[in-house]
C-alpha cells in the first residue's frame, strides 16, 4: 500500500518519468527495479512490466491461492499504470491503494474469525481428552 501512495506522490509532484519512479521504488518493491532496468534496455513500459512481473513474482507465488490473486492484481495494476496520462496514473494508484486497504481489512477479519474457531476447537479437544481420561 505504501508503494501505491509513494508512486502517487512522485507522479503528482515529481514530474519524473515512470522509469525513474520505478527505480526509486525498487528498494521496497524489487520488481519495480527490474522493470526500470528492462526499460533502460529500450523495452516499452507495458512489455517491461509484464515480462518482469512474470519472471520476478508470479512463479514464486504459483502454489498459494491468495498470493496468486495478489500477483494478478499487481500485474493488472502495472499494465493500467503504463497505459494512461498523469491523471490516469494518479487514479490507478489511488484505486489500487483503496483496493489493497480493503484486502487487508478482509484478511484481518478472516484471521480473527479463524483464530476464534481454532481456540474453540482446541478447547473442545482438551475437554474430550479430559473426558476420555476419566
Amino acid at each position: 500500500m505504501q508503494l501505491f501512495r509513494r508512486m502517487e506522490t512522485q507522479i503528482r509532484f515529481g514530474s519524473r518519468p515512470l522509469q525513474e519512479i520505478l527505480w526509486d521504488c525498487g528498494q521496497e518493491f524489487p520488481p519495480a527495479r527490474f522493470c526500470a532496468m528492462a526499460m533502460e534496455k529500450g523495452e516499452p513500459f507495458p512489455k517491461a512490466w509484464r515480462g518482469t512481473w512474470e519472471k520476478a513474482c508470479c512463479g514464486i507465488f504459483e502454489k498459494e491461492e491468495i498470493r496468486r490473486e495478489e500477483c494478478r492484481f499487481l500485474q493488472k495494476w502495472g499494465e493500467e499504470l503504463g497505459s494512461s496520462d498523469i491523471q490516469g496514473q494518479l487514479l490507478v494508484c489511488q484505486s489500487a491503494s483503496a483496493e489493497m486497504e480493503e484486502r487487508r481489512r478482509k484478511a484481518r477479519q478472516e484471521a480473527e474469525e479463524k483464530g476464534k474457531f481454532y481456540r474453540v476447537l482446541g478447547l473442545c479437544a482438551g475437554a474430550a481428552v479430559v473426558i476420555l481420561l476419566l
